[in-house]
């Protein structure tokens, strides 16, 4: 019985969950092993899913994976460096105020900046459909989780004080994500974005670094130490 088959056997018995066959499958293991890469988690002959288990399922079924760092640029932001790009913003501590997280993940800096000042107003973006379900539960109403998830599409209409993110780096979609970012900022405002290093030294430099410059941009290295 091959891979697909035996995830074939089972069934998505609702919107979150996965059921095993009643029968033994002989390569349970890589099922198993197949789901677990997927985002689930084993709860009694079942996996649960934070996102919709249908479209897990109908992906494995068609011999694909859905490896969610791979496709989503999944690198969820650590706590520690999730504080200094806060306390980089210079954040006032108190008063009602407007940002932006454009790559919400799992909420990391949400929660620094609710640490920071526990009455800002909070918009954020999250692409991948498991990470938004996981921010809906996690938030409900407390936080403008805009339906359309796609931030570089984002029309805008709205300027925000603050924005600070850790956006997915992949062909330049950190550098996309900035300047979309730079668009909504209020005059005045402070945006805090991690990048890699790629763009000070790639053939769009004099461009990009040119704009940083004109934008006083300050920049600040990150290091493995940095997340000890």
């Amino acid at each position: 019985m091959t891979l697909i088959e035996a995830i074939g056997k089972c069934t998505v018995v609702d919107q979150n969950t996965i059921a095993l066959p009643q029968e033994m499958l002989p390569n349970y293991k890589d099922v198993r092993q197949a789901f677990l890469k997927a985002g689930g988690k084993y709860k009694k002959n079942t996996f649960l899913f934070p996102g919709n288990a249908q479209s897990i399922y109908d992906l494995l079924t068609q011999g694909e994976e859905p490896d969610p760092v791979k496709q989503f640029q999944m690198f969820f932001t650590p706590s520690v460096i999730a504080d200094k790009l806060v306390k980089l913003s210079g954040m006032p501590e108190d008063g009602i105020i407007d940002v932006l997280e454009p790559s919400a993940g799992q909420g990391a800096i949400i929660d620094a900046i609710r640490r920071r000042n526990p009455y800002s107003g909070i918009t954020a973006f999250e692409l991948n459909d498991i990470n938004r379900q996981f921010l809906v539960k996690k938030y409900k109403e407390s936080i403008d989780l805009k339906t359309e998830p796609d931030f570089l599409n984002f029309p805008g209409g709205v300027l925000f004080h603050f924005i600070i993110a850790n956006p997915p780096f992949t062909k330049n979609q950190d550098v996309d994500h900035f300047m979309k970012m730079w668009e909504l900022l209020q005059p005045g405002g402070t945006v805090v974005c991690i990048t890699s290093p790629h763009w000070t030294f790639a053939t769009f430099y004099e461009n990009v670094g040119t704009l940083a410059t004109r934008w006083n941009c300050c920049l600040y290295y990150f290091s493995a130490l940095d997340i000890c």
